[in-house]
């Protein structure tokens, strides 16, 4: 970007474009545009319709570029939902035969301040991944869910397979320090230390929205404000520090992405299903979608189709816009149905597939891919007047922007054929995808209006309205969790509580071996912390 100046530029350009300026120029640059692929003739080649003018030439030569256009579409794709769960199976089949080929990335970066957590002795902030979360950190539940799956693996090929994992922390609040020390602790999670690979997410300055000023703290020597740029450095930092490398040298094909604050990815069928659907398909990138509520703060999967470019080509591929930018893309949040109150548009759970050397290559073929989805939210106060700002931002997931399919020249690629793209999108329920735990529930307020969307509480109620739909599939007889009386949950808790060590399937159809018949009584709660167990009508 040009280093301190071009950060300044480019942030300085973005907060004008929110305030009803101009496209950005430097921002532009790296988001999806109609590009004219530069003059790459050889010798004694003519000119392409498009390409830019060489000294000397004559206007007369070039032709005129169409007007590109930008549509976006609601993404097509499978659904786990669909056929009685069979595609389900059947996908979760295809992900197992490929973990051997499997790595697993984990953007632990971010600084977690809306959890608020502190450390109990010292007083200092805590990451998220240090959220204790159903008796143990989110870290631990997400390795916990790998474990799983490395054992299904096991039971079902006789091979124990070890998966690397690559974490990518910050410095932002010990992250990195404190991640670290943990994995120590844990002894690698019986992984080896050669099992981790970390790196750290560059910390960048806050800036408001009077002149892009930097924000510095007046207790601590005038210091600059600074925190971590966005998941979108994750790619960077891979290549730059040898992370894909290492993963080649693993002989990993493709990895599966998860947000730290996200515990519910690992349910059933949908991390199987998703590698198993890239891996089988040769894909570069696919998202884990679900439905969305009218109003959610949460991005949108989108389709792009952009074009003509100069060649007459229309340019496609599966996308995520964040939402603080979604009306700035003319996405309106309108219902998918007169009176429902689901979105059109699908919610992106930044749960991924990568293609590790497709990644890799729209990396450095493309400063979209270095810098993907660069935005500024100005939506919150920065300083101890109120002043807004915020810090130039990057998405991970908007590395898609780089691995467009295009149509041939002059035609328009029908959606009967969107299914063939480098990037697609896998549907299931929401609570079988995403529950997050990011933001500390506001206790100050009514219990019955709270809203637990997002927070460790409404999260945790997710996970035993699934555990519910678990016990059904295994005949298991319980209190209902309908979710309908909020006081009642946060005041009483839960009807019942019914936690099982991922290993007992991880899918559900495999746990359904395993656990047969019995019932469960109001307030009873059941923990299985055990991989193989047999239990009928307890």
């Amino acid at each position: 970007l040009g280093g301190v100046v071009g950060y300044q530029f480019a942030a300085l350009e973005l907060i004008h474009e929110a305030h009803g300026g101009p496209p950005a120029t430097t921002a532009g640059d790296l988001r999806p545009e109609t590009r004219t692929d530069g003059d790459d003739r050889g010798p004694g080649e003519d000119a392409r319709p498009g390409t830019p003018r060489r000294e000397g030439e004559p206007f007369s030569e070039m032709a005129v570029t169409p007007t590109p256009t930008v549509d976006m579409h609601v993404p097509p794709g499978p659904d786990l939902r669909e056929g009685g769960g069979e595609y389900a199976r059947l996908a979760a089949s295809w992900g197992l035969r490929e973990l051997p080929k499997m790595a697993e990335v984990y953007p632990l970066g971010g600084a977690g301040d809306r959890l608020g957590l502190e450390d109990p002795e010292t007083g200092e902030s805590l990451p998220a991944a240090l959220l204790n979360y159903n008796g143990r950190t989110l870290i631990e539940g997400l390795l916990r869910d790998l474990t799983a799956r490395e054992w299904l693996y096991y039971k079902t090929f006789g091979e124990h397979v070890k998966t690397p994992v690559a974490i990518m922390t910050s410095a932002a609040k010990g992250n990195h320090t404190r991640i670290s020390s943990l994995i120590r602790e844990k002894d690698f999670f019986g992984r080896g230390e050669s099992g981790f690979r970390l790196f750290e997410q560059p910390l960048v300055p806050v800036v408001t929205v009077r002149g892009g000023a930097w924000v510095v703290s007046e207790e601590k020597d005038m210091s600059v404000a600074l925190k971590p740029g966005g998941h979108g450095a994750i790619w960077k930092l891979m290549h730059d520090q040898g992370v894909f490398t290492w993963l080649g040298s693993k002989k990993r094909v493709g990895a599966t992405v998860r947000q730290i604050t996200n515990p519910m990815a690992g349910t059933d069928t949908t991390i199987f299903a998703l590698s198993g659907v890239g891996a089988r398909e040769n894909k570069a990138m696919g998202f884990a979608s679900c439905e969305r509520h009218l109003g959610a703060a949460e991005g949108v999967n989108v389709l792009v189709e952009r074009g003509p470019d100069a060649r007459g080509r229309f340019a496609y591929g599966v996308s995520n816009v964040e939402y603080t930018v979604l009306q700035r893309h003319g996405i309106s949040d309108e219902p998918v149905a007169p009176g429902s109150s689901e979105a059109r548009f699908p919610a992106n759970t930044n749960v991924l597939y990568i293609g590790l050397e497709k990644i890799q290559k729209a990396l450095e073929s493309s400063p979209r891919g270095a810098f993907p989805g660069m935005l500024v939210n100005l939506s919150k106060p920065v300083t101890k007047d109120g002043v807004r700002g915020g810090r130039l931002e990057t998405s991970m997931q908007n590395i898609a922007d780089a691995l467009e399919g295009f149509s041939a020249p002059g035609e328009r690629l029908p959606p009967s054929r969107w299914g063939e793209l480098p990037t697609f999108v896998l549907y299931s329920s929401r609570r079988r995808i995403t529950s997050s735990a990011k933001k500390k529930r506001d206790v100050t307020r009514e219990p019955s209006a709270q809203n637990l969307a997002q927070t460790p509480d409404g999260s945790f109620l997710d996970l035993l309205r699934n555990a519910a739909d678990l016990l059904d599939v295994c005949g298991v007889e319980h209190p209902a969790h309908d979710g309908g009386d909020v006081r009642t949950y946060l005041d009483r808790g839960p009807g019942f509580i019914f936690c099982a060590d991922p290993a007992i399937g991880p899918l559900w159809d495999v746990t359904a071996q395993k656990i047969r018949g019995g019932k469960l009584h109001d307030r009873a709660e059941v923990r299985l912390e055990i991989a193989e167990a047999q239990w009928v009508n307890v």
